[in-house]
């Protein structure tokens, strides 16, 4: 009650504020009427009273009527326009001329007794709330609508669909409700005013009298009605002022304080934009929560519904999982990039073995983890040794062996795929501190894959479970710690197989030297030969071409007989045999029994020290085989024999072409040898090759000696060199020609034919210059005998006048057989 009263007391609401500006009028009205009415006989005091009452009910239908017109009005006008002064307006309508003009039929429908305003009035108050409520929604959607952008299409014209159905509700629900209740508020109005203007007539004298008195009283409700509208319109607009100056803060971005309370209406809206700034203000903190970062905090910004509400929890939500991911993904490759660099400087297995689970294991915050490795071999079945291992106990350290299947290991090494087991029994493995020891949560083991196959397993075990980032991580590590490992490996393998291969190269340069001096000595210095030699010399170069590209049989031994080096010719031979000639086989085994004496006593000769070589003839297939063997022994860097080397050869051709060089040679010596020309041969360095003996006895009978290898320019006297050297250089040079020369010998000339022809080898490349000299004085002699005997027929002929008749004859082509067999002897004569 004593709620009711101070409510009911509290004039900063709008409503008492008019009630009590009514209530004050009312009473002055009502004083006035008391004041008159004594003044007055009890007729004129019934009707003034009667005339009071119709009067404002007649201008609060009127002013009802129109209050629900503007109210139509203002609200059909915001619909299409969406401005917020014609919905002020709307509320305004309701507020100062709806509600009081109701207000005041209300208490004056007493009054009207008539059955026709009960029926008017019959449910008109109920009619009028709802409507108030179908107003209120159509602008409550509206003003949601507002907020957005799709109220108002780009063409200004058309309406949108939203704005189409909430003025498509307002023609069919709130315009016949306003137009009916418009009806009934102008009948009620008719009616005080009919009745009004039926008492006024009866009293217009009374009326008249009391003029004065009435523009008095008036005057006083003008004035308070001007002094209480001031009062009432002052509050609201200081209110709207302020709300206003509220949402133009709002609609620049800005956050103002709260808004102090109103006891007036706008008290409602106030405390709906107080809440709407703090729900804004919790938006900004959020807002710069996650500029920083900071997915993960607590503010409810509306109370995560509507729209925005969702909206935003969403979107804390997703950048929480993309900060996480990220967050994932910078582990992984941070933890892949720090390993890239253990991998790329680590050249020895254990060593980086024990780099990488040591790392490992702090980087995935695992408490433990151990590396195997696969062992294959030969004798023994495949197993996994653990070579790296971090926080073991003492009997686990390096060293244990794990087979296939084995074991949580041994079986990921068997399926080759991941095994992750986050229920670990107590019994499985213990981890132990100097202060205590506990069992891991989750084991962890990845297998080591390189090419398809498995060389090993990563084992991790941690008090909690690792999450799928992680384990992703570790098997991308597996990956590149598999390759690195496969790479390490080989690379150690290869630094054996080189090291082994450099010994064994400094094995094979000892044999290449001997094997050299080898091939120097089957050389032979016939001409014939140089081909021969030339490609000698050219597999001296390759070892391995040397002694497999070749018809020879070549192997080294060990002081133990054994074999270090054999060639494919005589692993071939033995081959056909059925005995594997390989590196290791003992050369005193394959052997015929008959034969090992006599070839161990050669190879104990060389292993001694002694390099010999030896010739052997014998019958194969009926007929002559000749063999030349080397036997030199090898030598280390200090001097001593590690071993014999021997090469045979079949120099059955080469015995055979020697002969038949020989056999030539003396035909060619004896076809050089028995002429009276003298020939002799040099090479590009002018030292002679071959001389036939003419020319060596001529040189003898000066007192020289004229042989194979002497330089033929240091031999010649000195004034001819240089017109020797010209004429060698010529034919060296590729110019085949000759020349007679005249030689003094004492009082006598003699003339001498000399040939120059350049020597070719069978590449077509000259080698040297072949001189012929051949002493054609006789002939000379004979020529010019002929000569003379040859003028003197010309003369002869010239005498008989021969000469002129046949020469014109063959001059002009005219010749008869005769004349043509003469013609042809006179030709001879004159060449």
């Amino acid at each position: 009650m004593g709620q009711s009263s101070s409510r009911f007391l509290d004039f900063g609401s709008l409503r008492n504020r008019i009630i009590l500006s009514l209530t004050v009028m009312g009473g002055l009205t009502l004083i006035y009427i008391f004041v008159t009415a004594r003044q007055a006989d009890l007729i004129e005091e019934t009707a003034l009273q009667q005339h009071t009452i119709y009067q404002p009910g007649a201008k609060a239908g009127e002013r009802a009527a129109k209050g629900l017109h503007k109210s139509t009005l203002m609200l059909t006008t915001y619909l299409q326009s969406g401005e917020e002064t014609y919905r002020v307006q709307w509320e305004a309508a309701w507020e100062e001329d709806i509600f009081p003009a109701v207000a005041t039929l209300k208490n004056h429908r007493g009054s009207l007794v008539q059955a026709e305003a009960e029926r008017i009035w019959r449910g008109m108050e109920k009619k009028l709330n709802q409507l108030r409520r179908n107003q209120a929604d159509l602008i409550e959607s509206a003003q949601n609508d507002l907020v957005r952008a799709d109220y108002f299409e780009n063409n200004d014209s058309a309406l949108s669909i939203t704005q189409k159905n909430l003025l498509n509700n307002l023609d069919e629900q709130v315009v016949p409700a306003s137009i009916d209740l418009t009806y009934r508020a102008q009948q009620l109005g008719a009616l005080f005013t009919e009745i009004d203007e039926e008492k006024h007539a009866s009293l217009e004298d009374i009326i008249l009298v009391l003029d004065i008195m009435a523009y008095i009283v008036m005057a006083l409700c003008v004035v308070l009605s001007i002094a209480f509208g001031i009062w009432i319109v002052r509050a609201v607009i200081m209110s709207i002022y302020r709300i206003s100056k509220t949402l133009k803060a709002l609609s620049n971005g800005n956050l103002p304080e709260p808004m102090p309370q109103e006891r007036n209406e706008t008290r409602y809206i106030i405390k709906q934009l107080n809440a709407l700034i703090m729900q804004l203000r919790n938006v900004q903190h959020f807002a710069t929560l996650v500029g920083k970062r900071e997915f993960d905090n607590d503010i409810v910004v509306f109370n995560n519904e509507g729209v925005l509400g969702e909206s935003l929890a969403g979107m804390r939500s997703s950048l929480s999982q993309v900060a996480r991911e990220d967050r994932q993904r910078n582990w992984v490759n941070e933890g892949l990039a720090q390993f890239a660099d253990i991998l790329r400087n680590k050249d020895n297995i254990k060593e980086l073995c024990d780099e990488v689970i040591v790392q490992l294991t702090k980087y995935s915050g695992a408490i433990q983890g151990g590396i195997f490795l696969v062992k294959d071999e030969e004798e023994n079945e495949p197993y996994m040794e653990l070579i790296s291992c971090y926080a073991f106990e003492r009997h686990k350290k390096t060293g244990t062996r794990i087979h296939k299947g084995e074991g949580i290991a041994g079986q990921s090494w068997q399926e080759n795929d991941t095994i992750i087991i986050t229920e670990v029994p107590d019994s499985y493995i213990n981890i132990r501190s100097g202060l205590g020891h506990a069992n891991p949560k989750a084991i962890l083991v990845v297998p080591l894959v390189y090419n398809e196959e498995t060389i090993g397993v990563v084992e991790l075990a941690s008090f909690k479970p690792l999450e799928d980032y992680q384990v992703e991580f570790i098997q991308k590590l597996s990956e590149n710690l598999a390759a690195s490992i496969a790479t390490t490996t080989n690379n150690e393998r290869t630094r054996k197989l080189l090291e082994e291969s450099q010994e064994i190269t400094e094995q094979m340069l000892a044999q290449e030297e001997e094997m050299r001096q080898n091939m120097e000595e089957l050389q032979a210095t016939q001409e014939e030969m140089r081909r021969t030699q030339n490609e000698i010399r050219d597999k001296e170069s390759n070892l391995n071409a040397l002694i497999n590209n070749t018809n020879d049989t070549i192997f080294a031994i060990d002081r133990d007989y054994c074999i270090t080096v054999v060639n494919d010719t005589l692993r071939n031979k033995y081959k056909k045999a059925g005995i594997d000639l390989k590196a290791g086989v003992n050369i005193l085994e394959v052997l015929p029994a008959d034969q090992r004496a006599k070839w161990k006593e050669r190879y104990d000769r060389a292993l001694s020290g002694e390099s010999y070589k030896q010739f052997e003839e014998r019958m194969l297939d009926d007929k002559l085989q000749v063999v030349e063997t080397y036997h030199n022994p090898i030598m280390n860097v200090e001097g001593k024999v590690i071993g014999v080397s021997v090469i045979a050869r079949d120099v059955t051709d080469i015995v055979q072409v020697q002969r038949e060089l020989e056999r030539k040679q003396g035909i060619v010596n004896s076809v050089i040898n028995n002429t009276d020309d003298t020939f002799f041969a040099i090479d590009q360095d002018f030292r002679i090759t071959i001389v036939n003996e003419t020319l060596r006895k001529r040189f003898e009978s000066s007192g020289m000696d004229l042989k194979e290898g002497d330089h033929i320019l240091e031999i010649l006297p000195q004034e001819s060199v240089e017109f020797w050297r010209e004429r060698y250089q010529r034919t060296l040079n590729g110019e085949s020609f000759t020349e007679n020369q005249e030689r003094k010998v004492g009082d006598k000339s003699l003339y001498i034919k000399v040939y120059y022809q350049p020597v070719y080898d069978e590449n077509g490349k000259i080698t040297g210059a072949s001189v012929l000299s051949r002493d054609i004085t006789e002939y000379r002699e004979a020529l010019e005998e002929k000569d003379t005997r040859d003028k003197e027929i010309a003369k002869l002929r010239k005498a008989l006048g021969v000469e002129t008749n046949k020469g014109n004859k063959i001059k002009n082509g005219r010749l008869d057989n005769d004349d043509k067999a003469e013609a042809t002897n006179w030709k001879i004569n004159q060449y």
